[in-house]
């Protein structure tokens, strides 16, 4: 995306395209992917609008809600078809981050059942697990919504309740992709 926006604009806006590459890097420390956000708020006009309104539609739900708060901080700058484009485009951030928050309590569930079965069998491989099928497709499910970082929301909050079902998470949800941070 970041090179798309430089050929158009010229070289003189490389710093929005490197400035949105930090942004998209969710594997960046949230301070660091904020303080690119603020300093393209800071530059403002037609050309941080367009990054900031192409990173709202990122598949990564981390990303998306820092173009939303940027765009939020700009909202004096958008014009009408863009304040309705955040409107539009906050009310599904809304959606997707409630259904992935909503994941957690069946997650739970899961990881309990599997906890429970493991320590009775010696803990074999997870795919031997009885409810391994069932705690995947909760995290394909997850990422198509919020891509890898959508999946660190109900990670985090188990982790921070069982550590033990939140290992049991990792190694389950491993096939998924990269996830972890």
């Amino acid at each position: 995306m970041s090179d798309n926006i430089v050929k158009e604009q010229g070289e003189f806006h490389k710093e929005v395209s490197e400035l949105i590459e930090i942004i998209e890097n969710i594997w960046l420390s949230i301070k660091a992917r904020e303080a690119a956000a603020d300093k393209l708020v800071n530059i403002g006009g037609e050309l941080a609008i367009k990054a900031l309104s192409l990173l709202a539609k990122n598949k990564e739900i981390a990303v998306r809600a820092l173009a939303y708060a940027s765009l939020r901080n700009m909202v004096t700058q958008l014009p009408e078809g863009k304040v309705k484009f955040l409107e539009r485009a906050s009310k599904k951030y809304d959606r997707d981050l409630k259904t992935i928050k909503q994941q957690t309590k069946p997650l739970n569930s899961a990881l309990k059942s599997a906890e429970i079965w493991g320590k009775k069998n010696g803990y074999p491989l997870y795919e031997k697990y009885p409810q391994y099928e069932k705690i995947h497709m909760i995290g394909e499910k997850i990422n198509q919504i919020g891509g890898h970082s959508g999946m660190w929301i109900p990670y985090n909050n188990i982790l921070e309740n069982n550590r033990m079902a939140a290992s049991f998470l990792e190694g389950m949800w491993h096939g998924i992709g990269t996830w972890q941070r």
